[in-house]
């Protein structure tokens, strides 16, 4: 009799070795908008694989790209519920306007100062877990996207000298407050239309030129455009979020993997960002966009103009504590 109960012991332990040793990984959504010729997609696979790693295999990730599961604004709205656990989102200022703080203008235009202040344990990057806090989400990096500037539609004089160049030029900007302060005080007519509108809208002439863009998104535009202006007014980037609720109800090791492989995969992004973004100018010059830089001087006056007037109207927005805060990590008074 004890013999048979020692076989029985024995016959469970073994199955229960072989069923945890097959048992099927844990899965979890992570996405992002932007095809696999896009460099998300390079870090999405060093999350992915630092995550297969960490765990062992025991927690798998469910990758979606390319806006299968909706436009950015829809997956941070899906990440909000936990739909989506994680994701990468830029700002969106109809949740938080305070998130404009990710566009202001001139805060950082070298790639030094972009890593400081936004990068892996930048200076800023406090105010913005503040804010997504407050979404029911929590930052676990950023990914930059390259610095923004603006394209001129093809038939349309470059205007090189703010504001006199830029009177008549219709600008299509996304829906910010701060961008319509921007451009109009450069001397641009402001036009807010669809992202989804936009390549008709340039072919068409119903705007000539496009701000709030980096390199990176300019060669699905190349057949109607003739020049990217490089002002490097501001560093587009895209913050790597995570749903609080989601995060918290996971033991500490799952925990562990997924930050762990988070803040990995940031830090790639962060270290190949100016590689990628020279790579996506040099895709622009294949493609016979104009490549146009300003000089010293006509830099200078468009940073001055930008700083001038749009910080002012920011900090209308944001209260003066937190613009208090951006003086003091950038140094401009």
């Amino acid at each position: 009799m004890k013999k048979a109960f020692l076989l029985v012991s024995l016959m469970l332990s073994v199955l229960l070795v072989v069923g945890t040793a097959f048992a099927a990984p844990k899965t979890a959504i992570f996405s992002h908008i932007m095809n696999t010729d896009h460099h998300f997609h390079k870090v999405s696979e060093v999350f992915i694989n630092s995550v297969k790693e960490e765990s062992k295999g025991q927690f798998k990730i469910d990758y979606h790209r390319g806006g299968d599961l909706g436009d950015w604004v829809a997956q941070l709205d899906q990440a909000m519920q936990g739909i989506i656990p994680m994701t990468l989102t830029w700002n969106n200022s109809e949740l938080d306007p305070k998130l404009d703080l990710a566009i202001l203008g001139f805060v950082a235009d070298n790639w030094a100062d972009a890593k400081k202040i936004y990068g892996p344990g930048g200076l800023l990057i406090p105010e913005f877990e503040k804010m997504f806090d407050r979404l029911g989400l929590m930052i676990a990096g950023t990914v930059p996207n390259g610095f923004s500037l603006f394209v001129i539609r093809k038939g349309v004089k470059v205007p090189m000298n703010f504001p006199a160049d830029a009177r008549g030029i219709k600008i299509r900007i996304p829906q910010f407050a701060t961008g319509i302060v921007r451009y109009k005080a450069l001397g641009f007519s402001p036009v807010s239309i669809p992202f989804s509108e936009l390549h008709t809208a340039l072919q068409t002439g119903t705007v000539d030129a496009r701000a709030y863009g980096p390199a990176s998104e300019q060669p699905m535009f190349a057949d109607v455009l003739d020049a990217i202006v490089c002002t490097r007014e501001h560093i587009d980037f895209t913050f790597f979020v995570i749903n609080k609720k989601w995060f918290n109800d996971m033991s500490q090791e799952e925990q562990g993997w997924i930050m762990k492989s988070a803040k990995k995969a940031c830090a790639y992004a962060w270290d190949n960002a100016e590689k990628f973004d020279n790579d996506y100018l040099k895709e622009c010059k294949d493609l016979k966009l104009k490549v146009v830089q300003l000089s010293p001087e006509q830099q200078e006056k468009y940073r001055d103009i930008v700083i001038k007037n749009e910080w002012p109207a920011f900090e209308k927005i944001c209260g003066k504590e937190l613009m208090d805060k951006v003086r003091q990590v950038t140094g401009i008074k």
